[in-house]
């Protein structure tokens, strides 16, 4: 096999690795939105939740979803969808 075909098929599958992680990510910002929508917080909380959500979005999307998961799981327990 050429170096770019071996290289293309590893880049396939890292990205087939991470494709369930980001789907986990992305559902999980999904039912926070979802969450935040109704959720009574004070003024406090709801800078917090937002500077949280801003991180795990931006790690989410850069595809660092081990970065993403101490806010991610800091906003459950917030918003109690853990």
């Amino acid at each position: 096999m050429s170096i770019v075909k071996t290289l293309a098929v590893a880049a396939l599958v890292t990205i087939g690795g991470a494709w369930p992680a980001l789907a986990d990510c992305a559902a999980d910002l999904t039912a926070i939105d979802q969450a935040m929508a109704s959720a009574s917080l004070t003024d406090d909380q709801k800078a917090q939740a937002e500077e949280l959500k801003k991180s795990a979005t931006d790690n989410c999307t850069a595809g660092k979803t081990d970065e993403a998961a101490a806010p991610i799981g800091q906003l459950k327990e917030m918003l109690g969808l853990s």
